[in-house]
C-alpha cells in the first residue's frame, strides 16, 4: 500500500480588489487551509468499480445518477 497523508491543503488566492492602483499587475491574498480528509473507503470503491466493470449485466439505474436520469429522459425522446 502506498501511504498518504489524510491532511491536504487546498492554496485559496482571492484577488485583491482594495488596492487604488492596478499598475500593469495583479496582486492576491492568498490562504493555505488545511483539510482532514479520510480514504478509507477508496480501495473498496476501486474493487466494485472494477467487478462492474466486468461484470456482463449493466447495474440498475439510480435514482442519484445524472446520467442515468439523462439517459432516461433520451430514450422517452428517441421512441
Amino acid at each position: 500500500n502506498f501511504k498518504v497523508s489524510d491532511i491536504g491543503y487546498f492554496v485559496y488566492c482571492n484577488g485583491d480588489i482594495d488596492k487604488e492602483a492596478f499598475d500593469a499587475k495583479l496582486e492576491f491574498d492568498i490562504k493555505i487551509i488545511p483539510y482532514e480528509g479520510n480514504d478509507d473507503w477508496i480501495e473498496k470503491t476501486i474493487s466494485d468499480i472494477h467487478k462492474c466493470l466486468i461484470n456482463n449485466e449493466i447495474p440498475e439505474a439510480g435514482p442519484d445518477c445524472d446520467f442515468c436520469r439523462y439517459r432516461e429522459a433520451i430514450t422517452k425522446v428517441e421512441k
